[in-house]
């Protein structure tokens, strides 16, 4: 009778510590996802880089989701993308002296794509069509809107 009460409370204390370990696992693991899935939204609208200079920007704002902390990468790559997009617009600066440039961003396979178009003044006074693109390797899961 002793043993039966033994391996009853055995189970018992098995049991728990089973439901306990998928509770830490599940989670943890809902924890993760929330951080490498934020709220992320892109609105690409009219901005400028300058003087007579035009050039669609995109807008990022982000939040957390379920009150989780974003993850660092996901962070870093928000900033890589507005670097990418100050770097166009330096670009344009430089060479340009009148634009009036458009933005679509395209997501593919393991890709962003921002692609610009319009047209532009170059500085010798050239109306051109104006038309490039930047590939950056990773996809943020956002909503992009467009004005």
């Amino acid at each position: 009778m002793e043993e039966y009460i033994e391996i009853r409370i055995k189970k018992r204390i098995l049991i728990v510590i089973i439901l306990f370990l998928m509770f830490v696992i599940g989670a943890t693991g809902w924890y993760f996802w929330s951080s490498y899935h934020p709220y992320i939204n892109i609105q690409v609208s009219e901005g400028t880089a300058g003087d007579n200079l035009k050039v669609a920007a995109p807008y990022i704002a982000y939040s957390e989701k379920n009150g989780v902390p974003m993850a660092a990468s996901i962070n870093l790559k928000i900033s890589d993308l507005t670097m990418q997009h100050e770097f166009m617009c330096k670009s344009i600066r430089e060479n340009y002296i009148c634009s009036d440039i458009k933005l679509k961003i395209n997501k593919k396979k393991d890709k962003t794509i921002l692609k610009y178009y319009g047209t532009a003044t170059s500085l010798d006074g050239k109306v051109e069509d104006f038309n490039k693109q930047i590939t950056v390797n990773y996809i943020l899961n956002a909503d992009i809107k467009y004005q």
